[in-house]
């Protein structure tokens, strides 16, 4: 894993003392080719593997219900002190129940059949315009700190990044979190210092497996002592695993949550020192969310489940409302709605970013709809490896979530017997347990069944993406 541009850390104080001579409005920087204020620092944290469950924070679903999911929060009060500042939203989904293709997704404004990078080891083609790329043609420096392997340099994730570090991404053991927020800071020092603005973006790969036990929480538990994820999974399919011990592993999950809000804490307080977080939009959510013990499982990658689709979404920017928004965005749309709140305007956003629809006016204004009427969902995944769980682990599936209703609809094509449709409403039906297909109005449902896989058809999410000439997006 290389470093691909290093940066020395400029004193704070030479950072304070280059913004104030930025004529500004508050963090808003003037820019002179856009004629408009900018945000000074955009920050979005990604924290791999996250359920939106596992954060300690009031929940509830779309329809004004508490949410029945019953797995136990972590204790995480960094980010219930974000969500009481920022704008919750308990309706956002990823596009993929995992890192590559959901991440590529976020950084690209497109989706896993229109970015192609949907398979491990796969790379995120240059036919795309990053979302780093968007922030730098606005004005922004820009820089990333990645700390999973699937994501580094070497597989094109520094693509329009002036600074990037992937040299915390080594695997799949030791909390990095920590050192991921002392590189953050040091590149909020280094790019601040020329008095331009600043979009900085990180993936902390805590609580991905292994989840290591914490020594500060006592007698580690005798299942912290399996190093091999496989052989977890083995164990649960025979049967082998007691309820006491998929409680200690949800419990030594909850212990890498807590290491992630700890770090969270850390960066909010070195982006305090340097009077930066005030005025700062910054976005926590995650990539995916994880099975543990649910659906016969133990990590991701295997279903369009919401427990491993639907992701946190808190946003923090000066002047949005605070409290709870229940609309149901995508975070295909999330790179333009941070332009949108940055103050990039429409035309100006580069990419696919200037034509997915922001969701910037429902933060806003709860009377106002997301543009999107569906959201889809999709995972093609084969294991590089073949052991005990390799076939359990194969998965193709697409789906599509109705934005007004929360129903969902999903086709996995590796059904036993052929493809199989299933249609549920995860906000009535948390285990999506109950198939409606039968008993349901069949307008409705024809309508998601002909998105599914209708206008993905002759695509397939790994076949690569050639670049056009022009250096626009490929479609």
């Amino acid at each position: 894993m290389g470093l691909a541009v290093a940066n020395a850390a400029a004193p704070a104080a030479a950072l304070i003392a280059a913004l104030l001579v930025i004529p500004s409005c508050g963090v808003f920087a003037d820019s002179a080719d856009e004629g408009q204020d900018l945000a000074k620092l955009v920050l979005l944290v990604e924290v791999d593997t996250l359920r939106a469950d596992a954060l300690d924070l009031p929940r509830a679903v779309p329809g004004g219900r508490q949410d029945p999911r019953s797995f136990g929060p972590a204790s995480t009060p960094a980010t219930a002190a974000l969500a009481a500042e920022s704008l919750v939203l308990t309706g956002a989904y990823s596009s993929a129940p995992w890192t590559l293709p959901s991440i590529s997704t976020l950084l690209t404004g497109k989706w896993p059949w229109e970015h192609g990078a949907t398979r491990l080891l796969g790379t995120l083609g240059s036919g795309h315009t990053t979302l780093a790329e968007a922030f730098g043609l606005a004005g922004y420096r820009t820089g990333g700190v990645m700390t999973n392997f699937v994501a580094t340099a070497d597989y094109g994730f520094a693509q329009g990044f002036d600074s990037w570090d992937d040299s915390l991404a080594t695997g799949h053991t030791g909390s990095t979190g920590a050192a991921a927020v002392e590189k953050l800071l040091a590149m909020v020092d280094d790019l601040g210092a020329t008095g331009e603005p600043v979009f900085l973006y990180t993936l902390l790969f805590e609580p991905h497996w292994r989840y290591e036990h914490d020594p500060a929480s006592g007698t580690p538990p005798a299942i912290a002592a399996v190093e091999s994820l496989n052989d977890l999974r083995a164990s649960l399919a025979a049967g082998e695993l007691s309820e006491d011990d998929l409680a200690d592993l949800a419990d030594l999950y909850r212990d890498e949550v807590e290491r992630t809000d700890a770090a969270l804490a850390a960066l909010r307080a070195g982006l305090e020192q340097r009077g930066l977080w005030d005025d700062a939009i910054v976005v926590l959510t995650s990539d995916h969310g994880e099975l543990i013990g649910e659906r016969e499982w133990i990590g991701h990658t295997v279903d369009l489940s919401d427990t491993l689709v639907r992701v946190p979404l808190l946003v923090k920017a000066p002047g949005l409302r605070t409290g709870h928004e229940s609309a149901r965005v995508g975070q295909v749309d999330l790179g333009a709605t941070l332009l949108d709140l940055a103050g990039v305007p429409a035309e100006a956003r580069a990419g696919a970013f200037g034509k997915t629809p922001s969701f910037a006016p429902t933060l806003r204004d709860a009377t106002v709809a997301p543009a999107r009427e569906q959201l889809y969902l999709h995972v093609d995944f084969q294991p590089a490896l073949l052991n005990a769980t390799s076939e359990r682990k194969r998965s193709l599936q697409w789906g599509v979530v109705e934005t007004a209703t929360g129903r969902k609809w999903t086709v996995d094509h590796l059904a036993e017997g052929g493809p199989a449709g299933l249609f549920v409403d995860p906000d009535a039906d948390p285990w999506e347990s109950t198939d409606l297909s039968s008993a349901h109005d069949p307008a409705p449902l024809q309508t998601l069944r002909g998105l599914v896989p209708e206008p993905l058809a002759g695509q397939r999410g790994h076949d690569p993406v050639t670049p056009v000439a022009t250096g626009e997006d490929s479609p």
